[in-house]
């Protein structure tokens, strides 16, 4: 089982599909020069986006501490044997995340800081 199988993605048939915005993007695997991590604050901003990027035909997984760690040890070994191109991970809990070979890394959102501690 997949990690878009996890996350209830159909796996991308090849067809070209609108988005919101009405922007067509073919459903066919991209290529992001290397592994890519992605940071985000929340752990539902990691399930929507590695859905959304699944949904555009990329290889992601969200990981975060609320997803079973069955998911989060596949997600890793995954990532490792280059089956997966993306990881969505919050910034606490994808700090876990070491690969050699990453060669991007996207900080994603806001950071979670209080207006009065400025």
């Amino acid at each position: 089982m997949s990690p878009c199988d996890v996350l209830d993605i159909p796996d991308p048939s090849g067809k070209q599909t609108p988005d919101e915005c009405g922007h067509i993007h073919s459903n066919k695997a991209k290529n992001l020069e290397g592994p890519t991590i992605i940071y985000v604050p929340t752990r539902k901003e990691s399930v929507n986006i590695a859905k959304y990027l699944c949904g555009v035909g990329l290889k992601a997984a969200a990981y975060n501490a609320k997803l079973p760690k069955k998911h989060l040890r596949q997600v890793h070994q995954e990532f490792h044997e280059d089956k997966l191109q993306v990881v969505v991970a919050t910034i606490a809990f994808g700090m876990g995340i070491d690969k050699k070979n990453v060669r991007k890394i996207i900080h994603y959102g806001w950071p979670q800081v209080s207006l009065r501690a400025l």
